[in-house]
């Protein structure tokens, strides 16, 4: 399976990705089993440095940006944000512009709000 076809298996089934990065990342992260799930249910990452310095963290999110923009365009709208998150992004863009969406900016979801990495 293509990490694009995985994003949009994942963005599909896991609506909670679809505001999340950062847990979409995570769940690609699972499906490639480099996370193992502990008795407590703890989550654990097992990735070597030279898997960890080879994976392209951007990747998803620039695959998860393709697939949203096109779902939309396409009129499915079956992996969109919630009104919320996408609000945030479009206003986000417009005051960032190319640095947003080269992904310069993280969402820092204990404050609300996008810092600038």
């Amino acid at each position: 399976m293509t990490l694009k076809d995985l994003t949009y298996k994942i963005l599909l089934n896991n609506s909670k990705t679809r505001d999340s990065r950062a847990l979409l990342k995570w769940e690609v992260l699972k499906e490639k089993e480099f996370v193992k799930t502990l008795a407590l249910g703890n989550e654990l990452l097992m990735m070597s440095k030279e898997d960890f310095i080879k994976w392209e963290t951007d990747t998803v999110r620039r695959c998860s940006q393709n697939l949203q923009r096109s779902d939309l365009l396409t009129g499915t709208k079956l992996i969109q944000p919630t009104p919320k998150v996408k609000e945030k992004r479009v206003k986000l863009s417009k005051e960032k512009g190319a640095s947003y969406m080269m992904g310069k900016f993280k969402f820092d979801e204990v404050t609300n709000t996008y810092k600038e990495l």
